[in-house]
């Protein structure tokens, strides 16, 4: 059985965000350049993998 990814981003003038389907969520305006770059980086090397393995 393949695993059910789930990750909701909003972007807007109310709201900046991430949430993980297990619930843990990450506030984009409250990190630094830096840090979001390093969350992007890694969100992206996930989904190359799921999507190679696809």
């Amino acid at each position: 059985m393949k695993a059910k990814h789930s990750l909701t981003i909003r972007m807007g003038a109310t709201a900046w965000d991430a949430t993980l389907a297990d619930g843990t969520r990450f506030d984009f305006r409250a990190m630094t350049t830096p840090d979001r770059k390093r969350w992007y980086g890694a969100f992206m090397s996930s989904v190359r993998k799921v999507y190679r393995r696809g």
